[in-house]
């Protein structure tokens, strides 16, 4: 028996990862953090307060409950063209279809 594959949009992916990288985050004891998004849309999400009744909305309700235990400081947008690091190593673990953690 095959596992089914979920196939997630663009946003959806980022989000997921977002919350991923905040449950690192929460383990380590990090506190007071400044989130970069390259979508304006990701970015609407958390800095309203509005319950959003879509597919999407349980993830972006997980991802605003680990912002407020890691007190994240501010949301804000950053086109992927200024962030070019961060986008290659999206890209990267996109291509391998896995995930990695560089920690250090």
């Amino acid at each position: 028996m095959r596992a089914a594959s979920v196939s997630l949009g663009i946003l959806e992916t980022e989000l997921t990862a977002l919350w991923e990288g905040l449950l690192l985050f929460y383990g380590k004891g990090f506190h007071n953090l400044i989130i970069e998004l390259d979508s304006y849309e990701g970015v609407s999400y958390f800095n309203g307060t509005e319950m959003l009744w879509t597919n999407i909305g349980n993830l972006v309700q997980d991802v605003r409950l680990l912002m407020e235990r890691l007190d994240v400081v501010e949301v804000r947008y950053q086109p992927r063209q200024e962030n070019r690091a961060t986008h290659s190593l999206a890209l990267f673990g996109f291509k391998e279809h896995t995930r990695f953690i560089w920690e250090n």
